[in-house]
């Protein structure tokens, strides 16, 4: 599930490296640099790795995918920082990939902070490092006197933006992965229903009420008549489509506010909140009247309670 998170969030990156590069390219062919097409071709690189990066996409082909969208935009920002020198601030982007790094599941801490030291000697080096006198960036400066200003401005904004932009859809995921993995806790597998667990924790709330005086509840408790005989002469499968099929009876039946559980094999349990005894009787004998007129599907096995 973590990997599958990362590869995610390295999706959000490529979408990201697409719409910085092509704001690149629209800024450096406003002030007529040579070159700015090769951003433009950068941004729809990004765009067109995006479905490598797909959940069902071989680990071998994503980090193909990843080396190659890693490699390309570090070639891209390191000649445009070389080109323009640090006035420019294309070197501050490298800090862009920081967020992958720290977040990816396969590399190791020690070298996860390897490349991080290693990315910031770059950063370091390149800042250092000033235009070539002559060359044509030199001269797109001379021609425009607010290019280096507006190209550094881009960048910072560019780098304020992506960095929140990764950490955010980062967490988002992670959110997400938690609120499924809490799901999974608290259902059953088979039937999709809710565990004992759950049923633990919400019946403490309604004893609670009861104790108080508060409010009426009701426990129907139901047990499939027969069970065994079905998983022994018809098999296991048609007796977990049994099980399956008395489930989905029981949530098209039960209200929104009842809590409908699979108790322990071939045992349900409903809790009722605010529901008389003679309510739940009629609730129970609602269902065992269905259960054992209806056909389950996809053979013509008859389930009575």
């Amino acid at each position: 599930m973590v990997r599958a998170t990362f590869r995610h969030a390295v999706s959000g990156g490529a979408l990201l490296v697409c719409a910085v590069s092509a704001t690149h390219a629209l800024v450096l062919f406003y002030f007529g640099d040579p070159k700015w097409w090769l951003n433009g071709v950068l941004s729809m690189a990004a765009l067109g790795l995006r479905p490598f990066f797909a959940e069902h996409r071989t680990f071998t082909v994503f980090v193909t995918a990843l080396f190659a969208l890693v490699a390309a935009t570090a070639i891209s920002v390191t000649d445009l920082s070389l080109r323009y020198g640090s006035a420019a601030g294309f070197h501050l982007l490298l800090f862009g990939f920081a967020p992958l790094m720290i977040t990816s599941g396969r590399i190791r801490p020690f070298v996860k902070w390897l490349l991080v030291v290693v990315m910031t000697g770059t950063v370091i080096a390149l800042d250092q490092a000033g235009a070539a006198p002559g060359s044509a960036s030199m001269q797109l400066f001379a021609g425009h006197a607010d290019a280096a200003a507006l190209l550094r401005a881009t960048n910072l904004a560019a780098l304020g933006l992506v960095m929140p932009a990764l950490v955010n859809q980062y967490f988002q995921l992670v959110t997400q992965q938690q609120g499924k993995l809490l799901e999974l806790a608290l259902r059953d597998p088979l039937t999709g229903l809710f565990n004992r667990r759950h049923v633990h924790e919400m019946g403490a709330t309604l004893l609670a009420n009861i104790a108080r005086g508060s409010q009426v509840h009701s426990v129907v408790l139901i047990d499939l008549d027969h069970f065994k005989t079905i998983n022994d002469e018809l098999g296991h499968d048609i007796g977990d489509l049994a099980l399956k099929h008395a489930a989905k009876l029981l949530r098209e039946q039960a209200r929104a506010s009842d809590i409908v559980c699979r108790w322990g094999g071939e045992e349900f349990l409903v809790l009722l909140p605010q529901t008389k005894l003679e309510l739940a009787l009629v609730f129970a004998e609602r269902f065992r009247t269905r259960l054992s007129s209806t056909a389950m599907t996809p053979r013509s096995v008859w389930v009575r309670i």
